[in-house]
């Protein structure tokens, strides 16, 4: 089975990407434009959209999302070993990726929701290494002079919401929980020197708001992620595993979010 380049789907897919964020914002000012000229000018009483809506239990939706992406790099008592000592740095760098899934959101007090969000991301990590002058990578056993995972996750997020009183058309919330993960494909850049583990575990926490348009709910969310798992795989036969004690994935992801 032909495995998915993952940064040719970036690639064809973020310029799309971008191009529904504008249309959704755009069609969200429009909405907030109209119900904004149906209030009451002299009275300074706004129409109130979808009155009913958060008498229901159950709501669904869906979502689609941008991150940035990266490596916590914990360097292992090896790094000062003789045979690393032309290795000046290794060090993590930032990479984007997207994300799109569904929302299952389930009222369970007045404040307080708990919601799953099944979502497939498509994440880039890379680490870069810095020699010393004159010292070529391939010479201490490096295949490369830094190394880019790209991935495609399958990740389920538990959360807890709270959330504030209503005022007018919005309201404000956090969010908080653990969202575990597993890799379904994935492509190595060359002939890649780090191996990361499949499965990951990460804590979650956040904050966004919602916006109650005349038929739909459009709510904005930015969310931090700091992974559990140390994602270092099976390195024995690669140079890099006596460096690198502990690898863990963060990010900071922009959800745009339609109930």
């Amino acid at each position: 089975m032909q495995k998915i380049n993952v940064r040719d789907l970036l690639n064809l897919r973020r310029d799309k990407v971008i191009l529904s964020f504008f249309i959704v914002f755009g069609l969200w000012l429009s909405g907030n434009e109209l119900f904004a000229q149906r209030s009451h000018r002299w009275s300074g009483h706004v129409d109130m959209n979808l009155v009913n809506y958060d008498k229901r239990k159950i709501h669904y939706g869906f979502l689609i999302g941008v991150q940035a992406s990266r490596f916590k790099v914990n360097l292992g008592e090896g790094y000062d070993a003789p045979a690393f000592s032309d290795v000046l740095n290794i060090e993590a760098t930032q990479n984007y990726g997207f994300s799109t899934g569904f929302i299952f959101n389930l009222k369970v007090a007045d404040f307080f929701d708990f919601r799953l969000t099944p979502k497939v991301d498509f994440n880039e990590y890379g680490l870069q290494y810095t020699f010393r002058n004159g010292v070529k990578y391939k010479d201490l056993g490096f295949k490369a002079e830094d190394d880019l995972v790209e991935t495609v996750m399958i990740s389920l997020p538990v959360l807890v919401r709270y959330v504030s009183q209503r005022r007018g058309n919005y309201r404000m919330y956090m969010i908080a929980g653990v969202a575990p993960s597993v890799e379904v494909s994935g492509k190595k850049k060359k002939d890649i020197i780090l191996e990361a583990n499949k499965y990951d575990a990460t804590i979650e926490y956040g904050f966004g708001a919602e916006f109650y348009l005349p038929f739909s709910k459009f709510a904005p969310e930015i969310r931090f992620s700091h992974g559990l798992l140390n994602l270092l795989g099976e390195n024995d036969d690669r140079p890099i595993a006596g460096a690198i004690d502990r690898l863990t994935a963060h990010k900071v992801s922009l959800y745009f979010q339609f109930h």
